[in-house]
């Protein structure tokens, strides 16, 4: 069996952690939350399912950094899951103790392949899209919401021994495959991500969200995929979504459809009502990883002369919830919307599968949980 560190055991480490170990695999678990730490050390790795069972694991050992590093700890297949915005100081950290023949699979809600690569050298690197929803809801305790889809592939497009490798080992873990074009599953999952980010801006649930403002969730995924054909990258389909069918010049009845089958998905992820990015600002006040990412999507825009007023918009807006400069609301999504030729009237045709329209009466001030 192959030996793992999972450096990162959140939401998506943790998950992928609990599996290995599962499974037969050597694990080593790496986090900065302490607390977190001695409960996986005492306790084990407890998985909650969306029926409400549990599963507990027990890991090969769990350590802060300061523990591993005083250990001289040697990691060779790592699964680096941190958040995006802590990649790059998680790769400094890890590049004098990764083995001279040891690799990083990133698991990220972004493409974070730079930040790491600047220290760890692109060749060790491995980029994965991840997609499966999960918490982090007390010490040592992870609730998943559901099976989870994970792709692996080479930067170059290249096949290779270890990609194959790691998705043997993950297999069990859900729908696992190696892909040639893992960059495309990075770019779909961007957009994606952009719009659950925006639901962040309101206390109620992502489904609802998304379904009641689906013109303005399409001038998001609009922006974005738009820098992606700039790139010379065509997102791929994930969930069933074709992610261009999202975009506002996509035909209306494929645009119909690819926002069913989002809410459907949003409105199916069991115990998973809002975002990591929402639970990050209420929950856990703390800064969420959702901003440096619209930023840097903000630059590549400027790269290729386009623009993204919107997810220009939508990182102040997130940067004023983290500061607790505003609170949630409908009117963050107006804010928004305003920043845009967006117009969220009620279209005169439309399906709407919740029975809600855009500017059905709804709170227009929310409080965090």
């Amino acid at each position: 069996m192959n030996a793992y560190t999972v450096l990162g055991a959140g939401a998506i480490g943790g998950s992928l952690a609990h599996h290995l170990g599962s499974t037969g695999h050597p694990v080593v678990v790496v986090d900065v939350d302490a607390d977190h730490v001695e409960a996986i050390r005492t306790r084990g790795l407890t998985l909650l399912q969306p029926d409400g069972t549990s599963d507990v694991v027990r890991v090969a050992a769990a350590h802060t950094p300061g523990e591993a590093a005083a250990l001289g700890l040697r990691h060779e297949r790592v699964l680096l899951a941190t958040k995006a915005q802590h990649v790059a100081a998680a790769a400094a950290w890890l590049a004098p103790f990764l083995a001279a023949d040891g690799f990083a699979v990133l698991c990220q809600n972004s493409d974070t392949f730079d930040s790491a690569a600047r220290s760890l050298g692109p060749a060790r690197v491995v980029p994965a899209f991840v997609n499966f929803a999960a918490d982090v809801v007390e010490p040592g305790v992870v609730r998943v919401g559901g099976p989870g889809e994970v792709v692996l592939g080479e930067r170059t497009g290249a096949e290779s021994t270890r990609v194959r490798s790691v998705v043997a080992d993950l297999a069990a873990f859900g729908h696992v495959t190696a892909s040639t074009r893992v960059n495309g599953f990075l770019w779909a999952k961007r957009g994606i991500a952009a719009i659950l980010t925006t639901t962040a801006l309101v206390d109620e649930h992502i489904a609802d969200v998304i379904d009641s403002a689906r013109p303005l969730m399409a001038v998001i995924a609009t922006e974005v995929y738009r820098i992606a054909r700039a790139e010379g990258v065509r997102p791929e389909p994930i969930d069933g979504i074709v992610p261009e069918h999202l975009m506002t010049d996509a035909e209306p009845g494929q645009r119909d459809e690819a926002f069913d089958r989002l809410v459907a998905f949003t409105r199916g992820m069991a115990g998973k009502p809002r975002s990591g990015v929402f639970r990050d600002l209420a929950v856990r006040h703390r800064p969420t990883e959702a901003r440096p990412e619209l930023v840097r999507l903000a630059g590549l825009a400027v790269r290729h002369g386009l623009t993204a007023p919107a997810l220009v918009r939508l990182a102040a807006l997130i940067g004023e919830l983290e500061q607790g400069t505003r609170t949630f609301g409908r009117r963050n999504l107006a804010d928004l919307a305003a920043s845009t030729t967006c117009d969220l009237r009620p279209p005169t045709t439309g399906k709407h599968p919740a029975g809600k329209h855009p500017t059905d009466p709804l709170p227009v001030e929310g409080t965090p949980t």
